[in-house]
């Protein structure tokens, strides 16, 4: 139906050359409906962001403990 109005209002020779930007509108609003999307995950749960951050810099401290403590016992065991 109103494609039919647009069809009306335009001649022939009009519409030939109006064609080519109806397209590219339509594809444009294709486009904008397409590449709008939602907040992520992280960006809705940035608290929950923050903790994982801190768990993960403590962990990897932990880790590092004890990778040293193992190293430093490697050490004294050679030395003897």
């Amino acid at each position: 139906m109103f494609f039919l109005e647009i069809m009306q209002q335009f001649s022939a020779s009009n519409f030939r050359k109006m064609a080519a930007l109806i397209p590219i509108k339509t594809r444009d609003a294709i486009a904008h409906l397409l590449t709008k999307r939602e907040k992520n995950w992280a960006a809705r749960e940035p608290g929950v962001v923050a903790v994982f951050c801190i768990v993960f810099i403590v962990a990897a401290g932990f880790l590092s403990v004890y990778i040293s403590r193992a190293v430093a016992k490697r050490r004294a065991a050679r030395q003897q």
